[in-house]
């Protein structure tokens, strides 16, 4: 385990983290809904904000630890406060890098294996601590968290500058000159209320904040109506209730209140509210000053993150960014809902080993034409391969956002069309064949003996068809009934498919006829043996209700000649068929098979 060395002006640094006063208090909501906005924002299980000592991290706020400190020694925030930079300090896989591949903290308790920390500096730009995000599994940050993490760094230096002001405003002296001076330029606003919450004195900030005049805030109460305070989710807060009435009432500190104000002119201010009571000898609250910040815009931010966080990780679509060799930089959580994969082990793999072989080409052809013309692609199909092995059928739109600094990537969009794409196949399966037998209908076969005939012309081989038609088919229906004769169609299609060969084609064309392309045969013979097994495989077959011997068809054999269409192909074999029924025996131009 490598330890990180001290700050170059650690002493300066030292000084100033004690000067913020926070060490060793107790947790405040303010800096705890940050750590919860972080864990919620990231969708890790543990966020903090630790402040680095002499000799310990110490965590003002923690969600997902029960400790409230760690020997400095082993911290990766010291680490991070030495390395201070723009972006988040991030460490992918601890067991992989070598300064921490052996830490207590990785190899024990919590498992550290992902770690992001943004540094926090107090107003003189030194470093305090970070806030960080630690996950328990690898995986990485893409720019839109990394903003995130950094512009909610922004926000608990904002409280820790607060902190400083109200540090200084307590510690001045009676010099009215520095009080004047200090309470002019604080961005906070400051009031000062008596005991029965009456506002005896405030600050300029307080005037701006509040959108009152002097004449206005004199003498104003925390129970005054005119204030129309609500919480966050809309209801209203009573003035009994308000942090600096709770503070005079129990004569402890208020701190990180979220409270929405109205102006006076009607826009609704959100305040981030602190209440410290001053108390008498007895211990009793004889006045209390309460602090608070506008904090309008960051709690938009904040809702708007909210929001977007809820549509994002309930979205249908599969969002995913790639780089320009299909390496994963991001995937949605929406992929292990629709997939059952992982968005962090997603992340840096190749797409190409999820994307089904024979769809790898159609992809990069997209691909380089988007990254080419930087125009958005056509919705296109590809099957990518799910948790259990199975195929999925994606349709995608491909984005090239590689010159946008926030994505740097070609955006996938997808949408799981795989129940579409089953219900297509089914209906073009239906529509070219039978449904009664399951064979091919004509349309399809005439397509199988258009092809068969055109390779056959270039191949100079021949190909044949056996035209089949069971007989006395009416009597059966007539004396039987319907039911037997369908059964007695099924049980001819199953004995003409399986007699045909691999490569030869079976289809029902008409009530009682079949048809086999024999693709391919060397001449008549090899033809007409082929027919003849055909034949006496139908003579063999087991009706339910049917007598033996009614099974029985007659088939007519036509061998393809080179000016053949399928049309005259097929019209021939329907020539021998007939023949054969007429003659009831083979015969040499156009043979057909008769029952016994």
């Amino acid at each position: 385990m490598r330890s990180a060395p001290n700050h170059v002006d650690e002493e300066l640094r030292l000084r100033a983290l004690h000067r913020l006063g926070v060490l060793d208090t107790g947790p405040e909501e303010r800096f705890d809904r940050i750590t919860r906005l972080l864990s919620t924002v990231l969708d890790v299980p543990i966020s903090l904000v630790s402040l680095i000592d002499s000799d310990r991290q110490w965590f003002k706020s923690c969600v997902g630890l029960e400790a409230t400190q760690t020997s400095r020694d082993v911290a990766f925030c010291s680490h991070a406060i030495v390395e201070v930079g723009d972006l988040p300090f991030v460490i992918t896989d601890a067991q992989l890098d070598e300064r921490f591949f052996d830490n207590p903290l990785v190899v024990g308790d919590p498992g550290v294996r992902f770690y992001a920390g943004q540094v926090l500096r107090d107003p003189s730009g030194l470093p305090m601590g970070t806030l960080c995000a630690i996950d328990r599994k690898p995986r990485q940050l893409n720019a839109d968290e990394q903003q995130a993490l950094v512009d909610l760094a922004h926000m608990v230096e904002q409280e820790l500058a607060h902190d400083a002001q109200r540090s200084i405003l307590l510690q001045l002296d009676e010099s009215e000159s520095r009080k004047a001076l200090i309470l002019d330029t604080m961005t906070e606003g400051l009031v000062f209320q008596d005991r029965d919450g009456r506002i005896l004195n405030w600050n300029p900030a307080a005037e701006r904040v509040l959108g009152l005049s002097a004449e206005e805030l004199s003498g104003r109460t925390s129970i005054d109506p005119r204030w129309r305070a609500i919480h966050e989710d809309g209801t209203p807060w009573p003035g009994e209730t308000h942090p600096a009435m709770e503070s005079l009432h129990t004569g402890q500190p208020v701190n990180g209140q979220i409270m929405g104000v109205h102006q006076p002119h009607g826009s609704l201010v959100w305040l981030r509210v602190n209440a410290n009571p001053v108390l008498d000898a007895q211990g009793r609250a004889t006045s209390v000053l309460t602090a608070f910040a506008d904090i309008t815009l960051e709690h938009e931010l904040m809702i708007e993150q909210r929001r977007f966080s809820y549509l994002f990780r309930n979205a249908t679509d599969i969002i995913t960014v790639i780089d320009t060799t299909g390496r994963t930089k991001f995937t949605s959580p929406s992929a292990e809902r629709l997939l059952g994969v992982d968005p962090s082990v997603a992340a840096g793999g190749m797409i190409w080993d999820a994307i089904h072989r024979d769809d790898h080409e159609p992809t990069r052809q997209v691909l380089h034409r988007v990254t080419t013309t930087s125009e958005p692609s056509d919705p296109f199909t590809t099957r990518v391969r799910d948790a259990s092995g199975g195929w999925r059928h994606l349709e995608c739109v491909a984005v090239n956002l590689l010159a946008e600094p926030a994505v740097s990537g070609i955006v996938l969009t997808a949408r799981d069309v795989t129940e579409r794409h089953q219900i297509a196949e089914a209906l073009a399966y239906s529509a070219s064949h039978d449904e009664l037998t399951d064979l091919p209908n004509r349309r399809k076969l005439s397509a199988h003996i258009a092809s068969a005939l055109e390779r056959a012309a270039s191949e100079h081989r021949h190909v044949a068809l056996c035209f089949v038609d069971l007989d006395r088919f009416k009597e059966v229906n007539d004396t039987f009934g319907h039911a037997v004769g369908d059964r007695l169609l099924v049980a001819a299609g199953q004995a003409i498919r399986h007699t045909a060969r691999s490569g030869d084609h079976a289809a029902r064309v008409g009530g009682d006829e079949f048809v086999v392309l024999l693709d391919p045969v060397a001449d008549q013979a090899e033809a007409e043996a082929i027919a003849d097994r055909i034949h006496h495989a139908i003579l063999g077959q087991y009706v339910q209700g049917l007598p033996d011997g009614l099974a029985q068809a007659s088939v007519g054999v036509a061998v393809s000649e080179p000016d053949d269409t399928p049309s005259s192909l097929m019209q021939r074999a329907d020539t021998a068929l007939y023949a054969t029924k007429a003659t009831r025996s083979y015969t040499h131009a156009a043979t057909s098979s008769t029952n016994a």
